[in-house]
């Protein structure tokens, strides 16, 4: 079935609402005006785990969880802060824009 719709089509009643965070893997919520991309991130990880990983080149290592993950992540891809501590946040918002451009493959 396809609708053809001029606008957003509104949610049923007793339907419950979209999160921020299913808003942003459909890529309907641009990836800058998001609360929490680093959450966001983490669920992209957690949700896809080996896809994510394998698209960055890193691997999990037993007892690492998603922010270990993004943080490795960080560090390969050299998005560091002062005193070289990773920057989950903007890597957050590169891991999520990847995925919404379809670059991170499921």
């Amino acid at each position: 079935m396809l609708l053809d719709t001029p606008g957003v089509i509104p949610y049923p009643e007793g339907e419950a609402k979209r999160t921020e965070g299913d808003l942003a893997m459909i890529g309907s919520k641009n990836v800058q005006k998001l609360q929490d991309p680093e959450q966001i991130a983490m669920e992209i990880i957690l949700g896809f785990e080996g896809q994510v990983e394998e698209f960055y080149g890193v691997t999990r290592d037993a007892g690492e969880d998603e922010e270990d993950v993004l943080a490795k992540i960080a560090l390969k891809r050299q998005r560091l802060l002062k005193g070289g501590k990773p920057d989950t946040l903007t890597m957050a918002k590169i891991l999520i824009k990847d995925w919404q451009e379809g670059r991170i493959k499921k």
